[in-house]
């Protein structure tokens, strides 16, 4: 599950930088000064909103799940928190979920650029 979390992380940094480069210097000096990458985080996410121009979903399902994934995580990392096999099931659907999503954002970019 911590796993999960990191690779939506890494794939996030990934186009955040990809879509940086082809804005300039200013965009890829912001994008290296965030915190992380983490789009439960809201200046990340502010952040990927406006150098890929994509809109928040905060009303869907795979979000919320996304965000109660993140949040898991945290609790997981941070304070030595226990979950259940149910919970590692529905982190492992929510990454899942974010990795669809980030493919649809990550082609995006790749059709602007063509």
């Amino acid at each position: 599950m911590v796993l999960a979390q990191t690779a939506c992380e890494v794939y996030a940094r990934d186009i955040l930088e990809r879509a940086a480069g082809g804005l300039g210097d200013v965009a890829i000096s912001f994008v290296a000064s965030l915190p992380g990458t983490s789009l439960d985080n809201q200046g990340v996410r502010r952040t990927f909103c406006e150098i890929t121009g994509y809109t928040s979903p905060a009303e869907t399902e795979w979000w919320r799940d996304y965000q109660a994934h993140a949040q898991r995580r945290h609790r997981i990392v941070h304070a030595g928190a226990r979950i259940t096999r149910q919970d590692a099931e529905e982190s492992i659907q929510a990454a899942t979920a974010m990795i669809a999503f980030l493919d649809w954002a990550s082609t995006s970019i790749d059709a602007e650029r063509k």
